[in-house]
């Protein structure tokens, strides 16, 4: 998708919109054969439209594209407040720009530009049609202000096997350091077996964080690692420690220990 127009500081409430045929009555016209709208920030594309000029809604009876700031979608219909950008679409296959993410819904709603719910959603960043991995969630909100998403009742699937149930689950939509839940890593190997990492990230301070990964392999058990790093002026070090209670092949308790730190001289 391309990015959104930008418009001058004087054209930021400006509306343009084109299209092949158009009907006007009573302050309501109906737009049909490629419908574009542009808005500052906001595109929105589809084959015909129902235009409230005084209230400055749109009701899209057709299939569409919208590309806005913090996501892009297309949608079987909707309907949207130019003014706010709140709206509700119906049967959207999304995208964040700027990142990997992307899915599916039955119900979208965008409530300004700031808040996305995804209702039944599907959520992953595998490309679309090869989802290895994906969050089935049953209530799905993108924060794009704080870049965080939440989701009410997710289910991890591997390759179509259900992994794990949560009531709750937050993450980072960006790059962005804050403590939370990471994206699960799966993998699989002759020794281990198949195996699924849980990582919760702890953002303690600019120069200090810290990793928890909560660790199932098959074929070993179920193993807690820990990473922790400091940054300081003259300086950096990093501590790891891991421990698995009993390998389930060696019937033996195991853990590492490890430190390091490297100085400035």
């Amino acid at each position: 998708s391309a990015p959104p127009p930008v418009f001058a500081d004087a054209q930021k409430d400006a509306t343009r919109i084109s299209a092949s045929q158009v009907e006007s009555k009573d302050g309501l016209s109906i737009f049909s054969g490629d419908v574009l709208i542009e808005r500052d920030g906001l595109r929105l594309q589809a084959d015909s439209i129902r235009y409230n000029k005084p209230e400055q809604t749109v009701d899209i009876n057709s299939k569409l594209h919208i590309d806005a700031e913090n996501l892009a979608f297309d949608a079987d219909q909707g309907w949207l407040d130019l003014k706010t950008e709140g709206g509700i679409f119906d049967n959207a296959h999304y995208q964040i720009p700027d990142s990997q993410f992307q899915g599916s819904t039955p119900r979208l709603t965008t409530r300004s530009g700031d808040e996305t719910v995804l209702i039944d959603s599907l959520f992953s960043s595998c490309p679309p049609g090869q989802e290895d991995w994906y969050l089935q969630t049953s209530v799905l909100r993108l924060d794009h202000a704080n870049e965080t998403g939440t989701a009410s009742h997710a289910v991890l699937w591997f390759k179509h096997v259900p992994l794990f149930y949560t009531p709750w689950l937050q993450f980072p939509l960006g790059d962005e350091r804050r403590s939370g839940f990471l994206m699960p890593e799966i993998a699989t190997s002759s020794s281990r077996g198949f195996e699924i990492s849980i990582p919760w990230y702890w953002n303690i301070a600019p120069n200090q964080d810290a990793v928890f990964t909560l660790r199932h392999m098959n074929s070993r058990g179920t193993m807690l690692n820990t990473k922790y790093r400091y940054l300081l002026a003259g300086g950096k070090g990093e501590a790891l420690f891991d421990y698995l209670p009993e390998d389930d092949e060696t019937l033996e308790t195991r853990y590492r220990l490890q430190y390091e730190h490297h100085a400035d001289i």
